[in-house]
């Protein structure tokens, strides 16, 4: 797992585990946003990943500061690191 600052399009932290993904594999995931218990106006994002051969590993956890919410809602997309692929396609399916 690796996390760092990032900033440019937006600011903020990010996590994120390094893996070789296999074509046609179902992955969980499961993301968590709740007040931090005991510390005012700030809020936990812990987010996982759940594996066919690894089971939940924790991906990261984040404290948010000047906050205190659970989540509102949830957006995801695709992104691709690396330059020098960006003609291939990408898919993904989400479902419960």
């Amino acid at each position: 797992m690796q996390s760092n600052d990032f900033g440019g399009e937006g600011s903020g932290g990010q996590s994120f585990l390094r893996f070789m993904w296999k074509p046609e594999t179902t992955y969980g995931f499961l993301v968590k946003g709740e007040p931090t218990p005991g510390v005012p106006d700030h809020t936990d994002y812990t987010g996982w990943v759940k594996t066919p051969e690894e089971g939940w590993l924790l991906i990261g956890s984040w404290r948010r500061p000047k906050d205190a919410k659970y989540l509102q809602g949830i957006n995801s997309f695709a992104e691709n690191f690396h330059t020098t692929n960006g003609d291939r396609t990408r898919m993904c399916y989400y479902g419960n």
